[in-house]
């Protein structure tokens, strides 16, 4: 074998040893397609593992029974799922996006922000100030009737809840100096009425 084949063969095979582990690794770290992950009733979700400058993330989703896959909001919290309902703490979709705050969403969606809705059902409404209150509320805790809503009266040192007549218990919170937390007892008939008052605006 001439000189500068044997030449040109040893080259060759040191590129590929010096090659291999970096495609290797760019393969390793390149990120998985994100795919959709069922929760139930057609809602589920896509997760973001995130990266150097971004935080891993997650969608919530709804799949219709067309397979076609629609991104509702951000995901913080939860979802709580009865039927063809979903509520959460979630971020909207928006350029810049925003701050969290209690979505509700009736499939196939569009999500809502259902923040000041839910404050005003606790706010009395001849309290001083009940609509600065409102607008100004903000959600800080969402969980399911019993041992976790338990534990959150609990844990906040407020009175036991009744054991039926609601279920989701969210807890709101509000600029003033006494009392910022305000407890809403939520049914399903409730979060209902207000997704179909957004729907039929």
């Amino acid at each position: 074998m001439k000189r500068w084949v044997r030449i040109t063969l040893a080259v060759g095979a040191l590129l590929c040893l010096i090659l291999l582990p970096v495609i290797f690794v760019v393969v390793s770290i390149r990120p998985d397609k994100p795919e959709f992950r069922p929760f139930t009733n057609g809602f589920g979700y896509v997760g973001y593992k995130g990266g150097i400058d971004m935080a891993p993330s997650a969608d919530l989703c709804y799949q219709g029974p067309d397979g076609k896959v629609i991104t509702l909001c951000w995901l913080e919290h939860g979802p709580f799922i009865k039927d063809d309902m979903a509520v959460l703490i979630g971020v909207e979709k928006r350029p810049g996006g925003g701050q969290p705050t209690l979505m509700a969403v009736k499939a196939p969606g569009p999500a809502f922000d259902i923040t000041k809705d839910v404050a005003r059902l606790g706010i009395a409404r001849d309290a001083k100030d009940a609509d600065r209150l409102v607008e100004q509320s903000g959600i800080v805790d969402l969980v399911q009737r019993g041992k976790d809503a338990d534990q959150l009266m609990e844990n906040d040192r407020l009175p036991p809840l009744p054991k039926t007549g609601y279920d989701l218990v969210a807890v709101i919170l509000v600029n003033r100096p006494e009392n910022p937390a305000i407890v809403v007892m939520l049914s399903w008939d409730q979060i209902s009425q207000i997704i179909n008052s957004k729907l039929h605006k």
